[in-house]
């Protein structure tokens, strides 16, 4: 068995793409992969179905490649963890706080005599004296507070704060049911005029004016105005302009309406003694599946967590570093190809690539010409249309997940590596742990990569050979012919398709699982 697997902005591909908009000596090269869907994405951000011939992302493309479900939820502060219907019931967590400046978990603060207890927050040194909720504690006879004593004090903080918060509803509730008997009252009270004919020809400048009129006089009448906290002022188009230094708003009533719900339905904070502890939302851990598994009838699991937080972690007995059911993600899997050197020779652009091994068995790979012809038009084929269209030019494209960085605009160049040959294949050894082989012999780089020099007489067009490899690693050089001119006058950065081919079977990319597909014993290579 083998299996084909193309590197480029493809499938399992890559692309290279070249930031333009900088000097030619500080362009940076970004590798990225590409989904079923025809979206490149970052290596962190893939994920490899098992078993299967298709690679999925995570980037926020249209169509996506994967769904998230919500499978439960925590409380950031205490770590209890609950299933999703008891969480979209309850929302927020019912013991732990967050500062309302900051929005930081709350912890328990006592003075310095001792004596009360108070809500503090660590970061930006907010406590909740200034709003009165504080409680008295009792120490023992060494000065210590027991713990027993604190939570009971933490108890009765949650009662004295939720009396605080039901206040201020009923004070929100009462003000919106006086705003919503103004409305009631004020369309009760608007006449219907009867000189209007219903259609086009009952309609005058004169009978617009009147209704605008009548409508104003409507306005002013019992509004509770009691919330405003601005100053307002009738304008008429007939009067002077003010001056600029002035604040002038027209139809003073109906700006009572707006604005009082927010200066005092909610409650606007006049100083720090209004500000009340905010409740702590729970946080959700999400699972993610692939779209393709699942119209297939297969469950298409990519991540699942597991539904306690805290498992995985150091403090529990066993499970150490176990933070998931199942993590499918392509780091484990797909051979990372990262990009050592970054030259320009006359009118080819030349690249050094690295290609290391991360799963624990050999892995023998190669690399060719890619079909990738750039993102389907979704939208072309949402009208019916037959013959599928690509886009060549793509917007926003994210290039590294972890610093979340963005490339404004990529120009795919599909025909600069379209004639390439065929590299020749090259075993990578399994991945080795990086610090039992500190210092080792097989992490030496070989004499061909530290003496490596591109020759311009040898090259008329685009190519790419391979270097030298190295146990679990190997180098690559990729010319690209005629690219320093054309990435020089286009501000979109060029992006080049490059197909990777890994064969599974015959001991090769065993961690894959993918079954074979032929019959005889002809190597089998994942495109």
């Amino acid at each position: 068995r083998s299996v084909n697997k193309p590197l480029s902005i493809l499938s399992p591909p890559v692309s290279v793409s070249v930031n333009t908009m900088a000097s030619m000596t500080k362009s940076k090269v970004h590798v990225l992969y590409v989904d079923h869907k025809g979206h490149p994405a970052p290596l962190s951000s893939c994920f490899h179905a098992t078993g299967t011939r298709r690679l999925s992302s995570s980037v926020e493309r249209f169509p996506p490649a994967t769904i998230t479900e919500i499978d439960s939820a925590y409380c950031p502060q205490s770590l209890s963890f609950h299933d999703v219907t008891s969480a979209a019931r309850e929302g927020y967590s019912p013991k732990a706080q967050q500062c309302p400046l900051c929005f930081t978990a709350l912890s328990l603060g006592v003075s310095e005599d001792g004596k009360t207890c108070f809500y503090n927050c660590g970061s930006c040194g907010w406590n909740s004296t200034s709003c009165g909720l504080t409680q008295p504690v009792t120490a023992e006879k060494d000065g210590q507070i027991s713990r027993v004593e604190l939570a009971r004090a933490l108890e009765e903080l949650g009662i004295m704060l939720s009396a605080k918060r039901e206040k201020a509803h009923q004070a929100v509730a009462a003000h919106s049911q006086a705003l919503s008997s103004a409305w009631e009252k004020r369309t009760k009270q608007q006449p219907q005029n009867k000189n209007l004919k219903d259609g086009p020809e009952g309609w005058s400048v004169e009978a617009l004016e009147a209704s605008l009129q009548d409508k104003k006089k409507l306005y002013s009448l019992d509004v509770p105005t009691e919330g405003i906290s601005i100053n307002v002022e009738h304008v008429s188009l007939d009067d002077d302009p003010a001056p600029a230094s002035e604040t002038v708003l027209s139809d003073i009533s109906q700006i009572a309406l707006e604005m009082s719900f927010l200066s005092q339905g909610f409650e606007q904070p006049q100083a720090m003694g209004d500000l009340l502890p905010l409740p702590m939302p729970y946080r959700v851990r999400e699972s993610r599946r692939c779209r393709a598994e699942l119209e297939e009838g297969r469950p298409g699991i990519l991540l699942k967590p597991k539904l306690n937080p805290l498992e995985g972690d150091s403090s529990l007995r066993s499970g150490h570093g176990q933070w998931w059911k199942k993590d499918s993600s392509a780091i484990h899997v797909m051979p990372r190809i990262g990009v050592l050197k970054h030259e320009v020779h006359g009118t080819f652009r030349v690249f050094l690539l690295k290609v290391t091994n991360p799963t624990l068995g050999p892995v023998r790979l190669r690399f060719t010409s890619s079909k990738y012809q750039g993102e389907r038009n979704a939208f072309m084929e949402s009208t019916g249309t037959d013959t599928p269209t690509y886009n060549t030019t793509m917007a926003n494209l994210l290039v590294d997940e972890i610093f979340e960085q963005y490339i404004e605009s990529v120009e795919l160049h599909t025909s600069t590596l379209k004639n390439m040959k065929q590299t020749e294949s090259v075993e990578l050894l399994s991945a080795e742990d990086s610090f039992i082989e500190l210092g080792g012999k097989s992490r030496e780089i070989p004499f061909e990569v530290q003496n490596w020099k591109f020759d311009e007489s040898a090259r008329e067009e685009s190519a790419m050979r391979l270097v030298a490899s190295s146990s679990s690693t190997a180098f690559f050089e990729l010319a690209l012919a005629n690219a320093s001119a054309t990435t020089s006058e286009s501000s979109s950065q060029l992006a080049v398709p490059l197909a990777l081919e890994v064969e599974a079977g015959n001991g090769s990319w065993e961690s894959s699982l993918i079954p074979k597909s032929t019959k005889d014993e002809s190597a089998d290579w994942v495109p």
